[in-house]
């Protein structure tokens, strides 16, 4: 007689075996409080370990790269975990709803477990309305804040450019016998007119202009006020000490 060939298992069916052994072991592990300890201790240990290693690491020690691969990775689980509870919800109100009690007495326990998850519902809705609405508080707050630094550093500014105008403008107060102050700059420029123009030379291009170059120059005791006026209409450091040496 031949030997009878055992049935050769596809991967998923291996999978699925394993799965189920897995689900009975720890079952079984849950009901012993002795083998949940040990289970809990080691658990905890092999976590410890691959701390250690750099496997498992706090957000806080997670590059943003990193931190952005577990972040897609708990959402995709939580997504999926939501899935499968919702299907395990419908599938368990289904089979209730469907499924005529055997005793009156079933009734109220049956009763009782649709308000007290009408209950868990409205209360989850509400948690989740009311952390929607923290979160929105909590980024005004921080927009607001940003927004209030902003405006005191440039108040702050302000103030400085203010302090810094008024020591320029009353120097006299901070100077001794032997300082002196000298705030110049050059005015805009002013073309000549005559009194009598002829219309070629009133509406063209011909007109002369002059630079003024007004000084204040600031002492201990006094405040004199000087202007020169050239025909050169040049700006720069140049123009400027020829006018200051005039």
């Amino acid at each position: 007689m031949a030997p009878i060939k055992k049935k050769t298992l596809s991967k998923e069916d291996i999978a699925k075996k394993k799965s189920e052994q897995a689900k009975r072991r720890l079952e079984k592990i849950k009901n012993d409080p002795f083998l949940l300890a040990e289970y809990k201790e080691k658990e905890r240990l092999k976590y410890l370990k691959k701390k250690e290693k750099g496997q498992r690491k706090c957000v806080k020690d997670m590059t943003p790269r990193e931190h952005r691969k577990a972040r897609k990775y708990w959402v995709a689980y939580s997504s999926d975990y939501r899935k499968k509870q919702k299907i395990r919800d419908n599938t368990d109100k289904y089979v209730d709803q469907n499924t005529p009690p055997s005793s009156e007495d079933e009734i109220i326990p049956l009763l009782n477990n649709e308000r007290e998850a009408e209950a868990r519902r409205r209360s989850i809705v509400q948690r989740r309305k009311r952390n929607s609405m923290l979160k929105r508080k909590d980024l005004l707050i921080g927009n607001l804040k940003k927004k209030l630094a902003s405006e005191q550093q440039r108040n702050r500014r302000l103030k400085y450019r203010m302090i810094q105008k008024k020591q320029a403008l009353t120097p006299e107060k901070s100077l001794t016998e032997k300082d002196a102050g000298i705030h110049m700059d050059f005015s805009e420029n002013y073309t000549t007119k005559c009194n009598q123009e002829i219309q070629s030379y009133h509406f063209g291009g011909s007109r002369t202009q002059n630079s003024l170059h007004t000084v204040v120059v600031y002492t201990k005791d006094k405040v004199t006020s000087h202007c020169t006026v050239s025909l050169n209409l040049s700006n720069k450091a140049g123009a400027t000490w020829a006018h200051l040496s005039s």
